[in-house]
């Protein structure tokens, strides 16, 4: 089986993206829940700095 992004099966990095959309569904839910004391929320913050080695564009953040 080929392997895709640091070493993972697609099959592992399929699981991953549906977790990942998963736990930011439940985050936007609690969000919309507790509109009025949250002020922001942050996602991904830390595959979004130029120093890691697996850098995910904010373009493709904000697109999830």
């Amino acid at each position: 089986m080929p392997l895709g992004w640091r070493g993972h099966s697609e099959e592992t990095l399929q699981k991953n993206r549906v977790n990942n959309q998963i736990e930011i569904n439940k985050l936007i839910e609690l969000a919309n829940t507790y509109a009025s004391i949250i002020f922001s929320l942050s996602v991904g913050n830390e595959a979004c700095v130029e120093w890691t080695d697996h850098m995910v564009p904010v373009a493709r953040l904000l697109r999830m």
